[in-house]
C-alpha cells in the first residue's frame, strides 16, 4: 500500500477508536462526539481512497469536511464509489454538534447509540475494503 493512504487508514482508524470510546455506556454513551468521530473517519477513508488513487482531494475551509466533493473526485467506475458516496450523510456531523444550536449548518442528530453503532461497523467495512483496494 502506498505510504501516503496507509497513514490516511491509520488517522481514520484513531477516529473509528474515538467511535468506540464515545459510545461507552460509562456513565452514559457521548452520542455527539461519536457522531463527530464518525464523519472525521469517513472523511479520513475517502480522502485514503483518493491518494491510494493518485487523485487530489479538497483540503483546507469546508471543502476538507465535504465528504461529497471528495467522492466527486473517485471515477464512476471505481468499484467503491458507491460504498463513498453512502458516507456523504454524514458530511453534517463535522460541525452540527460542535457549535451552538444557532449554527445555520443543520444535521439530524443521531437518534440513539445504535444507529451511531451502526456507522461505526459500515465505516469499519470501508477502512477493509479500502486498505484492501490499495494492496498491490
Amino acid at each position: 500500500m502506498n505510504p501516503a493512504a496507509a497513514e490516511w487508514l491509520r488517522k481514520a482508524e484513531i477516529d473509528l477508536d474515538g467511535v468506540r470510546r464515545a459510545l461507552l455506556p460509562l456513565p452514559l454513551p457521548n452520542l455527539e462526539l461519536s457522531a463527530f468521530h464518525c464523519q472525521q473517519a469517513a472523511e479520513k477513508l475517502v480522502q485514503a481512497l483518493l491518494v491510494a488513487l493518485g487523485l487530489a482531494y479538497p483540503r483546507g475551509g469546508s471543502a476538507g469536511h465535504d465528504i461529497g466533493l471528495a467522492v466527486r473526485q473517485i471515477p464512476a467506475a471505481h468499484p467503491l464509489r458507491d460504498d463513498a458516496a453512502a458516507l456523504i450523510a454524514l458530511t453534517p456531523w463535522a460541525t452540527a454538534f460542535r457549535y451552538p444550536a444557532d449554527d445555520p449548518t443543520p444535521a439530524a442528530e443521531p437518534s440513539a447509540a445504535t444507529e451511531l453503532a451502526a456507522w461505526l461497523a459500515r465505516l469499519e467495512a470501508m477502512r477493509d475494503r479500502v486498505a484492501a483496494s490499495s494492496t498491490p
